[in-house]
């Protein structure tokens, strides 16, 4: 069986690539447009159909010679690296006298408490 997880509309319509983030259940979608923009989707709820209970734009890549191409996190889920791929490569950064694309680090991505708590116990650390 198949069925439409998420739905798109006029500003959230060009997917290229999605991520799941560990330990939440939360799925970032990577659109393939002139902004290039990451949406985060919760999971589905506990309501009658089988949708994201909702999805929220969290970052728009505005150079427009440039597109997020792969969006990845680490196994913690709590960082996200997210790579650029530039069509404009003069305007980038040499090295070794070729221009480079980037690959950007996000950090601060939050857990559910519960997975919180886990971390800490498994790093020998108490809760007060």
């Amino acid at each position: 069986m198949i069925n439409r997880f998420i739905e798109g509309d006029e500003d959230f319509n060009s997917i290229d690539n999605v991520a799941f983030q560990p330990r939440t259940g939360n799925l970032y979608v990577i659109e393939d447009h002139k902004n290039g923009d990451v949406f985060a989707c919760l999971p589905d709820g506990a309501d009658r159909d089988i949708k994201s209970d909702g999805c929220i734009k969290m970052l728009s890549v505005r150079d427009q010679s440039a597109e997020p191409t792969g969006f990845i996190f680490s196994g913690d889920g709590r960082t996200a690296y997210v790579s650029i791929q530039h069509s404009g490569d003069a305007a980038m950064p040499k090295l070794n006298d070729y221009e480079t694309d980037d690959v950007i680090r996000i950090t601060g991505f939050k857990l559910p408490r519960r997975d919180r708590h886990h971390d800490e116990s498994e790093h020998g650390h108490e809760r007060h």
